[in-house]
């Protein structure tokens, strides 16, 4: 069910950034009638039978070639890249800067992207198994439903991120920072939150059996309907930890 949606919000996503794109290369700054030029509502008109679109799978897989030979050449700052569906398992990208990033639906198994930058990247339905993420600055990014098992994300700085819907079974968030972070219905059983700080994040729904955490450490995190370590379901009658 979750890869069909992914995928659905993969074409959408896809539709509309090709159409915006294409529509503000072409958008006239007036209507320039007076000068015999073409008017808004000509232009318009043409707008709705456009040019064919670019592949965007050859476009994918280009950017991830560009991306690979200007990271070995140096370059660590590729800020707002479009690397939608980009295939970068294994790759070490340690210390770039993918903040804003566009890695929808990436392959980013055992990817190495240690002391990065995702600040506000969109990881949505990415496969992240075995990442290694350590100190890796996250705050603000979106992983709805990205798969995250068994990632390294030991001090990583996730400070508002959104990762509801993923799933982080026995992943290793050691002193990593989950303030504001939202995680509604994840998957969390078998992690390690070890000295986590979790002030104020959103865990309803999520399944934290078997995690290893203090509990004092979700005093004032949002529990309801979150299944426990001990395989309890969290409710206010239950009282607080």
């Amino acid at each position: 069910m979750l890869s069909q949606q992914m995928q659905q919000l993969q074409a959408t996503y896809q539709a509309i950034s090709q159409r915006l794109e294409w529509l503000f290369t072409r958008l006239p700054e007036t209507d320039d009638r007076a000068n015999g030029g073409q008017t808004l509502v000509q232009w318009l008109a043409e707008a709705a039978n456009p040019t064919p679109m670019p592949n965007l799978v050859t476009e994918t897989a280009s950017n991830r070639e560009q991306l690979l030979q200007r990271y070995m050449a140096g370059e660590r700052h590729f800020q707002g890249w479009d690397l939608l569906q980009a295939n970068l398992a294994g790759v070490n990208l340690s210390g770039a800067d993918f903040s804003r990033a566009q890695l929808m639906l990436a392959n980013l198994a055992e990817v190495v992207l240690e002391d990065s930058r995702l600040i506000g990247a969109n990881l949505t339905g990415a496969d992240a198994i075995g990442g290694y993420f350590r100190r890796s600055q996250m705050i603000g990014a979106v992983m709805i439903g990205t798969d995250l098992s068994e990632a390294d994300l030991v001090e990583a700085n996730l400070v508002g991120a959104n990762l509801g819907g993923a799933n982080l079974t026995a992943a290793n968030l050691q002193h990593a920072n989950l303030s504001e972070a939202v995680l509604i219905g994840a998957t969390l059983r078998e992690a390690n939150l070890t000295g986590t700080l979790l002030w104020g994040a959103n865990l309803s729904g999520a399944d934290l059996t078997d995690a290893r955490l203090e509990p004092a450490s979700l005093a004032t995190a949002n529990l309801w309907g979150a299944t426990l370590p001990d395989g309890q379901v969290y409710a206010p009658q239950m009282g607080t930890l």
